[in-house]
């Protein structure tokens, strides 16, 4: 598979998880309820293709069963965290305060790798964190959307650390194997909240929750996952950035959700910080 291939395929992926905005928002469920729904939904959709078209989802549990543990309970924290992060704001703020992701990654992975941390990188990293701060209205300080930029930035945190922790693996499985165990484990790991949360059937707006699980999930995090096989993780976050350019496209014709002027000046700084750490990649 060649280069523009993969660039392709990874691209498309990031496309399909500019939709967990809309579609997050719109569920009404508890979010950690509509977190199992969307990993259930999305494990037996790729159980089913692997089956179909017999794909191995063997893995190497002696060697890496830590990390798949350790890399499933943070994906879980992000989702939930996300999903939260939507109840106390909107698509616009929660997108803007978890793409600060990127620029958490690249101060992160040279750490994690005892590498020198590039000056630049710890630059870029504090202004999108000032970025932040302008997303988040003053009058806020003290209620909902400040809360809200505080999950959006744990969301942010914990999937920072699970994709460069998954890169150290990934190269030696494959994303489909990887994404199926994972969704499974979290569906196991999150099915106990249903005996505190208990949902009515009739409740549940089950079109927006499989295409969650479908689309968003099964098909968006696959491919994004093979692409942090494939890059480094700072560069396959860099390249998932434009996600909240999408996902607030999609909130103002589904939602009619209407940015405010503070949320397009934190996002255009946001995305700058994106394309000069872009322009400065060697490897994309």
């Amino acid at each position: 598979m060649n280069d523009k291939f993969r660039f392709l395929e990874f691209n498309i992926g990031i496309l399909m998880m500019s939709s967990s905005g809309v579609l997050g928002k719109y569920l009404t469920i508890n979010s950690t309820v509509a977190t199992l729904g969307r990993c259930a939904i999305g494990g037996i959709c790729l159980f089913l293709i692997s089956s179909v078209f017999k794909i191995s989802l063997e893995l190497n549990w002696k060697k890496n069963g830590i990390v798949y543990i350790g890399t499933t309970i943070l994906l879980a924290a992000h989702w939930i965290t996300y999903f939260y992060a939507l109840d106390y704001s909107n698509v616009s703020i929660a997108l803007m305060t978890l793409y600060t992701f990127p620029a958490m990654t690249s101060v992160i992975e040279p750490i994690w790798k005892r590498q020198p941390i590039p000056k630049k990188d710890l630059l870029l990293a504090l202004i999108a964190l000032v970025a932040v701060c302008i997303i988040a209205p003053p009058m806020s300080i003290s209620g909902d959307m400040l809360l809200a930029v505080g999950l959006g930035l744990t969301s942010a945190l914990v999937y920072s650390l699970r994709n460069i922790w998954l890169g150290t693996i990934s190269n030696s499985d494959s994303g489909m194997s990887l994404m199926t165990v994972q969704l499974f484990l979290m569906t196991i790991l999150l099915a106990p909240v249903l005996l505190w949360i208990p949902i009515e059937v009739k409740e549940v707006q089950w079109t927006a929750l499989i295409m969650l699980g479908l689309i968003t999930t099964a098909g968006g995090h696959t491919l994004f996952l093979r692409g942090v096989a494939y890059y480094e993780a700072t560069t396959a976050s860099i390249l998932a950035t434009i996600v909240p350019v999408y996902g607030i496209a999609l909130a103002y014709f589904f939602l009619a959700e209407i940015p405010t002027l503070r949320t397009v000046i934190g996002g255009l700084i946001i995305i700058l910080i994106v394309l000069v750490k872009a322009l400065d990649r060697k490897k994309v």
